[in-house]
């Protein structure tokens, strides 16, 4: 009778080493945290290439660990502050009106007048000046842009809420900075 071995040295050596990965499994995490280390563009490159195929697993991680996310995130920016200021001065140009509500809000807070209005209830306002009564499209052709106005003006006491806002061009000769600092309510006249 003739028996023909099929196991070749590979098939062997893989047998060997799966059996041995199975009776140690300490000292595989030890052996891979290693190499993590010492392969540190790889694990990146890998890294992204899994996000890009995966994006909906993106995501998840940070959202069961919200503290270590945070903290990880803090412990980057601090580590990096150049990158840092980069990434922010790209999201800044890339959004420009979010920067503008911020620094609203930030502003609201420090003269402490009360409450807080959406990007979306202010587009509910309408798209015209209240007192030229341009559209939004006539103010860009002319370099000027809508903006929130606050009726009664925050250094006198109003509100940061949406029942305290008209929109009103703004720019060099907008009708926004023809107001000033005066309670002008441009609501009332269009009743």
């Amino acid at each position: 009778m003739l028996v023909i071995n099929l196991m070749t040295k590979a098939i062997r050596d893989t047998l060997r080493s799966r059996r041995w990965a199975q009776a140690n499994p300490e000292r595989v995490r030890e052996n891979q945290r290693a190499w993590v280390k010492c392969n540190p563009e790889k694990v990146r490159a890998a890294d992204r290439k899994y996000k890009a195929a995966h994006p909906e697993k993106q995501h998840i991680w940070e959202k069961l660990n919200p503290e270590k996310h945070n903290q990880r995130t803090k412990d980057w920016q601090k580590a990096h502050p150049e990158k840092t200021r980069e990434i922010n001065r790209v999201w800044a140009q890339a959004n420009p009106e979010k920067v503008r509500a911020k620094a609203r809000i930030r502003r609201a807070l420090k003269v402490g007048a009360g409450g807080v209005f959406t990007l979306e209830q202010f587009k509910e306002l309408g798209d015209c000046c209240l007192a030229c009564k341009r559209t939004e499209a006539e103010l860009a052709a002319v370099g000027l842009m809508l903006v929130p106005d606050h009726v009664i003006p925050l250094s006198k006491g109003g509100s940061n809420d949406i029942s305290n806002i008209q929109p009103l061009c703004h720019g060099i000769d907008g009708c926004n900075n023809h107001k000033s600092a005066k309670h002008v309510d441009y609501r009332r006249s269009n009743d």
